[in-house]
């Protein structure tokens, strides 16, 4: 089966495990995952991401401990 290359915002959130207002959030808050978004509106647009892109972000945003809290 091929893998998408470019997700959904339900597929990205399924992918990730944040929830799709959770997602939309960061995104207008610009703290979120590169995407793309198709259309001029903001409400109506069709946005998408790169599963390479959500792959980066995810590692960026880890955080190695070396225990405890």
């Amino acid at each position: 089966m091929l893998k998408k290359e470019y997700l959904t915002a339900k597929e990205a959130s399924i992918y990730t495990g944040i929830s799709v207002p959770k997602l939309a959030r960061l995104r207008l808050e610009g703290s979120g995952c590169a995407y793309i978004r198709i259309g001029e509106s903001k409400t109506k647009a069709i946005i998408r991401y790169r599963r390479l892109d959500l792959d980066r972000w995810l590692e960026q945003n880890l955080i190695k401990t070396t225990g405890g809290l």
